[in-house]
């Protein structure tokens, strides 16, 4: 995107600074407000945001899931749940 706008600044901090995801993915979503709002995306973007940033990411989520449960099969029945509903904003038709 960096091509079609010039002077606009980059989103991710510098290589030798480490940040919260919060801070990259925050300005990331205060760049595209204006056309999350045109669209009518902006309030499920902010209500996954903040539940992935609470509740963590696939990632984060199976290796919770797999500490708690030993057996893959109780792994697997615990994302699944979950899966379809991060692919699923409250806005979707």
């Amino acid at each position: 995107m960096r091509g079609h706008l010039p002077t606009a600044r980059p989103l991710r901090p510098p290589a030798d600074r480490r940040a919260p995801a919060s801070h990259p993915l925050g300005r990331l979503v205060r760049h595209v407000r204006p056309v999350l709002r045109r669209t009518g995306e902006l309030r499920a973007v902010n209500s996954l945001l903040t539940e992935i940033l609470q509740a963590g990411n696939g990632a984060v989520r199976q290796r919770r899931a797999l500490q708690r449960d030993v057996r893959p099969a109780d792994v697997v029945a615990v994302l699944s749940r979950h899966t379809g509903q991060d692919c699923l904003p409250e806005t979707a038709a």
